[in-house]
Order: C-alpha cells, then structure tokens, then sequence
C-alpha cells in the first residue's frame, strides 16, 4: 500500500476529517507530476505535495473549506486555477 494511503487510513482511525488531492491534469511546466496526491487533514497538516506554490495553497483551501462545510468539493478544481487573468 502506499504510504499516502496508510496515512489516509490512520486519520480516518483516530475520527478525523481529510480531503485528498491528486492531480489529474496539468498545462505547460509545473514542478507536481500527474498523479501526485496530498492528503490535508481536518488540524490543517498535510502529507505530500501536488507541487507546492500557489496552486497548493489554493488546493489546501479548497480541502479545509470541503471538511468544513461536510461536503466535497467539484470534481475538480478550475483548471486555471493559480493562474492570473
């Protein structure tokens, strides 16, 4: 099992709220492979990365707001996301 996934499984055993994300698409260069997943739990820490920057912080709001609202977010998030304009 991977280990993203043990994690996943010991948060859920101790009662805790998680989101993951994977990224499943990307456009030019970007520093996360596809596929690449981060676990955010419900105290805010994460385990591994889908990139970092920007589009992280922006993947790791979504997650908390999904966890605090009970509800998942869209399918997936825009796909300009963290981009300007």
């Amino acid at each position: 099992m991977s280990a993203i996934y043990e994690d996943v499984l010991q948060t859920l055993e101790m009662g805790q709220k998680l989101a993951l994300a994977t990224l499943m698409a990307r456009r030019g260069s970007a520093p996360g492979s596809l596929g690449a997943k981060m676990l955010i739990r419900q105290d805010g820490s994460t385990v591994g990365s889908i990139g970092g920057g920007c589009v992280e912080a922006e993947v790791w709001d979504a997650g908390r707001a999904a966890m605090a609202s009970g509800g998942a977010p869209s399918a997936g998030l825009p796909a300009e996301l963290g981009r300007d304009g």
